[in-house]
């Protein structure tokens, strides 16, 4: 038929009302989960003026005999009740509203098994969704039936909710005629749904994890717009991005730790000394920390080991005039040839073993730690050439990580900090857990009830 199939849902909630609606290509979908009372489904009916109906029902029990909901669809002769303490008086949903075959389809389900209904309904439901907005009212039917629809309808765009609610008599059961129609505010139900993936990416620091999730909840909650600036500026500072990371946490200073807000304005200085040189060095070692909490040990070798070669270079340039070992300069070249060679762009340099052995010669304030660990700091290097990162052909495992960690931490470390922070760290650990002031809260704001028609 030219411009749709047109089917009629007559006879239907109240005496002499008809109603005649036209199925198009953007359709719209009413998902219903069907308890014992036909009530709710009538109204939730009426309020959406559906195009095409999806009964969620409760099978049979072939164990205690029990008939299913489905009956209210399906059944024949009288099935439903005009008042709850009434004996069936009523035919089925279909026949009080009039509905053609082709306007309807029932779900069965298992009435207590959420992950059976869940299974059943995620594909139908993401099919509808996928061409038709998709209304999913989870008020009837078993706690079951009505949170798989809800688990479902959040995990699916394109999906929005409903509930049909009004006055309880002694808490038990919304009175007939007392039901008012609700829409739920899918995004913020699936924004809490999303809520936790991100709470699990920062506890391990996974925070471009937790930007890409945010991005998709598409609630515009305050309190999700804050995050998502936090996820970002500490994504920022994760790759050392101090600068960005600056801009994107100064924008909600509150949120942020006091001593995390000072340092990061000092490592986005242009142009280092030797306190934010040392500040670099100790961020470099925290950062190796996040990359181990994730499994990623070759990286967090490779990071480590870098802030003990980075530990030689400081203090070679700020205690001992300068030095540099990707440019030595020819006074040191002639006075300790053993220690330099020429690369191929005619420059002389010294790897991060011969600046410990310059360290140790040079008799400054690294130069005891030097001493001490001529031999045991080839500890650091082997487990960082025998990563598959560096000339080796293995992953490193985490106790090779944690050996390392252990010699860095209890030799190298606290002389270091001692020598640039006169043994006191402001750096502090990036976080892994929300600020306790952010305010997980959303409007309790509903959108405005649909109004009839008289």
């Amino acid at each position: 038929m030219p411009g749709g199939l047109v089917f009629s849902l007559a006879g239907a909630l109240r005496p002499g009302k008809m109603h005649v609606y036209t199925m198009r290509s953007m359709m719209k979908v009413l998902y219903c989960t069907v308890g014992g009372s036909h009530q709710p489904l009538l109204e939730t009916i009426d309020f959406h003026s559906p195009d095409h109906i999806v009964f969620v029902c409760s099978d049979d029990d072939p164990a205690s005999g029990t008939s299913g909901t489905h009956k209210l669809i399906e059944g024949p002769g009288y099935v439903c009740r005009s008042s709850y303490n009434s004996p069936p008086d009523l035919p089925n949903i279909p026949t009080q509203l009039g509905l053609s075959q082709d306007a309807y389809r029932v779900i069965r389900v298992a009435a207590d098994s959420p992950a059976h209904i869940l299974e059943k309904l995620l594909p139908e439901l993401r099919q509808d969704a996928a061409h038709s907005p998709v209304v999913a009212d989870y008020t009837g039917g078993t706690k079951s039936m009505s949170a798989a629809l809800m688990m479902a309808a959040v995990q699916t765009d394109n999906v929005t909710l409903s509930l049909v609610t009004g006055t309880r008599a002694q808490h038990t059961r919304v009175q007939d005629g007392d039901e008012a129609v609700s829409k739920i505010d899918t995004t913020q139900v699936r924004a809490f749904w999303w809520l936790d993936l991100v709470e699990q990416a920062w506890s391990r620091y996974a925070y471009d994890d937790a930007v890409r999730i945010l991005k998709n909840t598409g609630s515009s909650a305050p309190f999700l717009r804050q995050l998502l600036q936090l996820s970002r500026g500490y994504a920022a500072w994760d790759r050392a991005d101090y600068a960005e990371a600056y801009r994107r946490l100064y924008a909600t200073p509150t949120l942020v730790e006091g001593k995390l807000m000072g340092t990061i304005a000092l490592l986005k200085k242009e142009g280092l000394d030797v306190y934010t040189e040392a500040c670099c060095i100790y961020d470099l070692y925290l950062a190796a920390l996040r990359r181990a909490k994730n499994g990623q040990y070759d990286v967090a070798t490779l990071q480590l080991y870098r802030a003990f070669e980075w530990i030689a270079q400081w203090t070679l340039y700020y205690h001992h005039d300068k030095i540099e070992t990707g440019k030595v300069k020819k006074e040191i070249v002639e006075k300790y040839k053993d220690l330099v060679h020429e690369n191929h762009k005619g420059l002389y340099v010294m790897g991060s073993y011969q600046a410990w052995l310059l360290i140790e010669r040079l008799d400054g304030p690294l130069a005891p730690l030097a001493r001490a660990t001529k031999t045991s700091r080839l500890t650091l290097s082997e487990i960082r050439n025998d990563s598959m990162l560096a000339h080796g052909t293995t992953p490193v495992s985490r106790a090779q990580f944690s050996q390392m960690r252990t010699y860095f931490e209890d030799t190298i470390l606290p002389d270091f900090v001692q020598v640039a922070f006169k043994g006191k760290v402001q750096s502090k650990q990036l976080p892994n857990e929300f600020p306790s002031n952010l305010e997980l809260t959303f409007s309790l704001q509903m959108p405005p009830k649909k109004q009839k028609a008289d």
